[in-house]
């Protein structure tokens, strides 16, 4: 593992068959330079709770990374499926430090506009790229603040305190 910048990849789906392939195609790409560290279909209803579809890590540790993203990107959201408490908390304050307030509106509106969407955080020079073959219309793709180094030690963490 390197010290990696990150890229947040976030992709507006209108059915759930859509966003499961590109979560699969995030998940199996294998290439030099493009590293999944997390990644989930999200689905947001008409009420405006967001639920965890599916997720890459194990069921207890489902949505650590990507719910701290959603509660950035849609704050007075309802996050189902997310755990981690205090953890959760503090990954929002980390994301934030990462995005500038234009970047969340433009994430948290393409959340707004999507019945699922794909939300993955990678690493490496090829994680553009990447987003490009996703089959989505609506993709945004955002550098972040933080390492690759960062973003799984947040993981580690959350396991050590019990999360597996």
């Amino acid at each position: 593992m390197t010290d990696t910048i990150t890229t947040l990849i976030i992709a507006g789906h209108t059915d759930r068959a859509s966003a499961v392939a590109d979560y699969e195609l995030l998940r199996n790409t294998d290439l030099d330079f493009f590293r999944l560290i997390d990644a989930a279909v999200v689905e947001h209803d008409a009420e405006g709770n967001v639920s965890v579809e599916k997720d890459m890590h194990h069921p207890v540790a489902k949505g650590l990374l990507i719910g701290g993203v959603v509660a950035v990107l849609s704050p007075v959201a309802l996050v189902a499926g997310v755990v981690g408490g205090g953890i959760v908390g503090g990954l929002v304050s980390h994301f934030h430090k990462g995005l500038s307030r234009k970047d969340v509106a433009e994430l948290g509106e393409l959340l707004d506009r999507s019945t699922f969407a794909v939300i993955a955080i990678a690493a490496g020079a090829d994680a553009p790229e990447v987003a490009r073959r996703l089959s989505a219309t609506d993709v945004v793709v955002k550098p972040m603040a933080g390492s690759e180094a960062a973003y799984r030690g947040l993981l580690e963490q959350y396991d050590s305190v019990g999360g597996s």
